[in-house]
């Protein structure tokens, strides 16, 4: 089963001009892979490709079967979410 994630990054309001250099990716990439840590690899990847800090990237949100089961935060860390709680 695959898990499937959209990498989107948004403008720091704390910046002038929203980002200190100006990103590579400039429309949201919808990935799609096998395992959790093929995710969490090419996350690092994209955020560092374009330079992106704390501010820049929202949670990014991770789907299996059509649902949302967790979220990567800035540092790549995996939040899952608690199944008796809910997102």
């Amino acid at each position: 089963m695959k898990y499937k994630m959209t990498l989107k990054h948004v403008p720091n309001i704390d910046i002038y001009g929203g980002y200190w250099d100006e990103p590579i990716d400039k429309k949201p990439l919808h990935i799609s892979k096998e395992r959790l840590k093929e995710m969490r690899d090419v996350f690092i990847k994209w955020k560092e490709r374009n330079g992106l800090g704390g501010g820049n990237v929202p949670p990014i949100f991770v789907f299996k079967d059509g649902k949302r089961i967790g979220e990567f935060s800035y540092n790549a860390r995996f939040w899952k979410y608690n199944k008796h709680k809910g997102a």
